[in-house]
């Protein structure tokens, strides 16, 4: 049987950075983060009283409406997680971000493409 690795036995943690602080990271991917070798490092929402909010209950040690200067002050993140809402086209609504090291995840099913270029026309989803 394979050894479990818990949140308390990590040698290292990840620094990570969340843009978007909705519903669905308030209610389900930033109360994962205890459970991981996650520290919540920084919260960004266009609404800034939003992000102040959640950084507070998650954890996290600031917050910011604008991600570009989160990602400029936040130099030593490992991760950005990034949840955001769809154009009405379906395309997704998240921010272009520069890559440092690696790729970036991409959304599920048809709409997986590289985060920095999306195509002008959706595709079909079947």
């Amino acid at each position: 049987m394979e050894h479990v690795l818990y949140n308390i036995n990590a040698e290292r943690r990840i620094r990570v950075g969340a843009i978007g602080c909705g519903w669905h990271p308030y209610m389900n991917l930033l109360p994962s983060f205890r459970y991981a070798p996650i520290d919540l490092v920084a919260t960004c929402d266009i609404d800034l009283k939003r992000a102040q909010e959640t950084a507070r209950i998650f954890g996290g040690e600031r917050a910011y409406a604008d991600y570009h200067e989160m990602l400029e002050k936040e130099r030593d993140l490992d991760a950005v997680v990034i949840v955001t809402n769809y154009h009405p086209d379906g395309r997704p609504r998240y921010p272009e971000i520069p890559r440092r090291r690696s790729r970036p995840a991409s959304t599920s099913g048809w709409r997986s493409r590289r985060a920095t270029r999306w195509p002008t026309s959706t595709p079909s989803r079947h």
